[in-house]
């Protein structure tokens, strides 16, 4: 079986299950606002690092 035979196949089965789909789409979206907050809080540690390295004996 090539890529796009499985691809169509397992596409027609999600439209045959709307209840899969949709949990699949929530488990997304949830996934990609997980990924955001670790993004965020290293953003946030990367400052403060920065900060104590560079600018902490400027005061």
């Amino acid at each position: 079986m090539s890529r796009e035979e499985a691809r169509e196949l397992i596409g027609s089965f999600l439209l045959t299950q709307p209840s899969l789909l949709r949990r699949m789409k929530d488990t997304q979206s949830e996934a990609k606002w997980g990924r955001m907050g670790w993004l965020i809080l290293f953003q946030a540690i990367a400052v403060a690092v920065g900060y104590f390295l560079f600018f902490h004996d400027q005061w």
